[in-house]
């Protein structure tokens, strides 16, 4: 369960792009809670073939938003997929940021659940079913706020690169192939996982 916002995320996109109070529409409550019930609604479950239409999906919103092809990429990997994108920037700012998330989840057996767990519910405020806090909340927040912030014109002071890997809970070879072979795709300063919400180091730089 996960609840409508999440002040974390809020404040970790605060500050990579820091942007002002007003929220676009495409970058709004509702149209996350919409994206996410269709990201529930694909089981990303292994074995499932579910991940690479999600990202075909997810990439078709920002081509439509006007984002570069050359930016918007799906990297195949054995069965599943991540999908990149990178929000053009001035430079700035500095190197690039990641922002990171991933599109796959633990399997769920229907009948260990009281409801339909690829159904997303809404119940006092609380948003049901499988994924919503690992981590398909925090995709459809990620991706809605760089729409919303692309349909404002908004340009940030540096790149600010999606990174949504396919196979997180399992094998991570969607991770380990961007890294090796795809390097120059995300390359950045530093990442922001929205997957370690709430906690977390800051090692000392040397």
């Amino acid at each position: 369960m996960s609840r409508l916002l999440s002040t974390a995320l809020a404040t970790m996109l605060f500050f990579a792009v820091n942007v002002g109070a007003d929220v676009p529409h495409q970058g709004s409550e509702e149209a996350a809670v919409q994206l996410l019930a269709e990201l529930i609604a694909q089981d990303t479950s292994l074995g499932r073939g579910s991940v690479p239409k999600v990202a075909a999906d997810l990439a078709a919103r920002f081509r439509a938003a006007e984002f570069s092809p050359a930016d918007v990429i799906v990297v195949p990997v054995l069965d599943t997929a991540a999908l990149v994108v990178r929000y053009r920037g001035t430079g700035s700012g500095g190197p690039p940021i990641d922002l990171m998330a991933h599109l796959d989840v633990v399997a769920a057996r229907a009948e260990d659940w009281g409801r339909n767990p690829f159904e997303l519910t809404i119940n006092n405020d609380y948003l049901i079913g499988r994924g919503t806090l690992d981590v398909k909340g925090e995709v459809a927040l990620l991706v809605t706020t760089l729409l919303g912030l692309k349909s404002e014109g908004y340009v940030p002071s540096r790149d600010l690169i999606l990174v949504l890997t396919g196979d997180e809970e399992t094998s991570g070879d969607t991770a380990e192939a961007l890294v090796k072979h795809h390097r120059d795709l995300i390359d950045a300063e530093f990442a922001l996982n929205a997957d370690n919400l709430g906690g977390g180091t800051l090692d000392e730089i040397d």
